[in-house]
């Protein structure tokens, strides 16, 4: 009897991409196209960049799980995140744009947003929470 890594540390789409495919290939998905939204095919033979990512048995393992569907895939969770936000902020302040940041970090543009709003929130420089209940009423 072999005994498995629990997978509850993983985002909810890769837990269970990696109890149908195993971890190793649900990781090479994700080094592959974390943080981006992909068409998962009927057939893994038209999409070589998924066999190549997560070899034949693992794509063939997501096909059977999200095939015809277009999932969301969060970003590569053994990516170091601390140092990644980091460096996403840096960038983001000297003033390179939100669609170059996510392409270098493998990402999604909204999700730069997100960091920028953040940014704006801890600098208490962003605008007025137009839904926070004012003080006295």
């Amino acid at each position: 009897m072999s005994r498995s890594l629990p997978l509850s540390w993983l985002p909810p789409v890769y837990r269970d991409i990696a109890e149908a495919a195993g971890l190793e290939a649900t990781l090479g998905l994700a080094r592959a196209k974390g943080g981006a939204r992909v068409y998962v095919p009927l057939d893994a033979r038209i999409a070589p960049w998924l066999v190549q990512a997560m070899g034949e048995a693992g794509a063939a393992a997501l096909v059977k799980l999200y095939g015809g569907e277009a999932i969301d895939l969060p970003t590569d969770p053994t990516s170091g995140q601390k140092e990644r936000v980091r460096q996403i902020r840096k960038a983001l302040a000297e003033g390179e744009s939100a669609n170059a940041v996510a392409a270098r970090f493998r990402s999604s543009r909204r999700h730069m947003f997100w960091h920028k709003a953040r940014a704006r929130e801890a600098e208490g420089a962003g605008e007025p929470d137009l839904f926070k209940p004012a003080k006295g009423r």
